[in-house]
């Protein structure tokens, strides 16, 4: 059972889709959208728990901009955004403990442990989506979050990933990977 504040980022109500991981396409015709997103009403809503949540206009340092312009540079990136780390991210980090999960402005995850490592200077996280298919693998260290989260549609049809990593100062970057741009060679 998923806990009532999280409900409400997952009751939300599509009305439009997004193609190209995050670009509008309102029309009668609904191809699949690469990063498998849907606008919503209302968008995404930061609650209690949530790990990363998407700045819309962040400001960012020389140092930051170069990093943000080389992951938009990988060959298979698609959406790109900028997120902001809860200032307290290693309890959500627990066994069995649900959080959210931000991946874009309209799209996130309700993510529960299910394995969790600590090293010396790292913690080390495994869990899967509630209520849907997929999983997340998080590493949280002094510098902030890497990992990947992979949602597998209830179709079974091509998984969506979200690649994570520290911009600095508490800021991330969140790719969305276009499978398109995986397969080119």
């Amino acid at each position: 059972m998923i806990p009532a504040p999280f409900r409400i980022a997952l009751g939300m109500t599509a009305v439009a889709a997004l193609s190209s991981c995050g670009e509008p396409v309102i029309s009668e015709h609904r191809s699949t959208p690469v990063c498998g997103e849907t606008l919503t009403q209302e968008g995404v809503l930061p609650v209690a728990d949530s790990l990363l949540v998407i700045e819309q206009t962040p400001t960012l340092s020389a140092e930051q901009q170069q990093r943000l312009a080389a992951a938009r540079a990988q060959p298979a990136a698609g959406q790109v955004v900028v997120a902001r780390l809860a200032e307290q991210p290693a309890p959500m980090l627990n066994l069995g403990h649900a959080f959210v999960l931000s991946v874009s402005l309209t799209r996130n995850f309700v993510l529960v442990g299910k394995e969790l490592r600590a090293g010396q200077n790292s913690l080390s996280w495994y869990g899967w989506i509630a209520d849907d298919k997929g999983e997340a693998t998080l590493t949280l260290t002094p510098e902030g979050i890497t990992g990947v989260v992979l949602s597998i549609p209830r179709d079974r049809s091509e998984p969506t990933r979200y690649w994570f990593q520290p911009l600095g100062g508490g800021l991330h970057v969140i790719t969305c990977i276009d499978p398109s741009k995986l397969n080119a060679d």
